[in-house]
């Protein structure tokens, strides 16, 4: 019976290099030449998450933007979508910069993205997300926004954050906007959708290809995953996962991100190759 494996991409399918081993990719290329439908379904965006979706071969779509965006790359998919907010929204925001101790700020959707930011210094891990080059971004003004964006991340200490997050409650709750720290002293707040989450695009993949719900896996390791370990039938928990999760999730693996857990888990394991 055909299954759905759903899989994380940072500190899950991905080691602490934020690299792919050719052990995992020869697992999960396994299960795709058996029928199996593997799928990443990541908090990145196209732009980083997509080569890392060739590098492994996937033929499946790609869910990007916590959910927010599913598409199959270089290809149509009668499945696909793509949830958005109009940039309205940031007018406020991007002229009260000072106010909300805003260092920095990324936006993007499927086919570009914008930044802008001061001098910080950015982690490896950070850097992916804001993206730094001028040959990775268009300079983000008042001027030149987009109409439309799947997701903004802004840099703001941990201490300012629970009063931007105020503030895009009060302002644009009402239309269903929220801004989500990422927790754990990051420095990164999301602007999405309140109900946008990586469970949408299981339930989409999930009739997509009409599997059965006791036939869906999922990976992950941190509080993002949370619908998604939830909601499947199979929730598997990285053992170098946020401990919070365990009370969802069906499982732990026993090795971590860096030592192929999960590669490990579906073939010595679950034995699903």
């Amino acid at each position: 019976m055909k299954k759905l494996i759903a899989i994380d991409l940072d500190h899950t399918t991905l080691n602490e290099a934020g690299q792919v081993s050719d052990y995992t990719i020869a697992v999960l290329q396994a299960l795709q030449a058996q029928g199996d439908i593997v799928a990443i379904v990541t908090g990145r965006s196209p732009r980083v998450s997509e080569p890392i979706y060739r590098q492994i071969g996937l033929t499946s779509p790609l869910m990007t933007f916590n959910g927010g965006l599913g598409f199959k790359p270089n290809t149509s998919w009668d499945g696909e979508y793509s949830i958005t907010f109009s940039s309205e929204i940031l007018y406020r925001i991007m002229i009260a910069f000072d106010v909300h101790h805003i260092q920095g700020i990324a936006g993007e959707n499927r086919e570009d993205a914008w930044g802008r930011t001061e001098r910080i210094v950015l982690s490896p891990e950070e850097q992916i997300f804001f993206p730094m080059s001028v040959k990775e971004r268009r300079l983000l003004t008042i001027d030149n926004l987009p109409a439309r964006f799947n997701e903004v991340l802004f840099y703001i200490a941990p201490e300012y954050q629970p009063a931007f997050v105020n503030f895009v409650r009060e302002t644009y709750g009402d239309q269903d906007v929220e801004a989500v720290p990422w927790g754990q002293g990051s420095s990164i707040v999301s602007l999405r959708m309140q109900y946008v989450n990586k469970y949408m695009a299981l339930t989409a993949l999930q009739k997509a290809y009409d599997i059965e719900p006791d036939q869906v896996y999922a990976f992950g390791d941190e509080m993002n995953d949370y619908e998604m370990l939830r909601g499947a039938a199979h929730g598997i928990l990285m053992k170098n996962g946020n401990r919070k999760l365990e009370p969802v999730v069906e499982a732990v693996t026993r090795k971590t991100n860096d030592e192929d857990g999960l590669a490990d888990y579906i073939e010595n394991v679950l034995k699903l190759v």
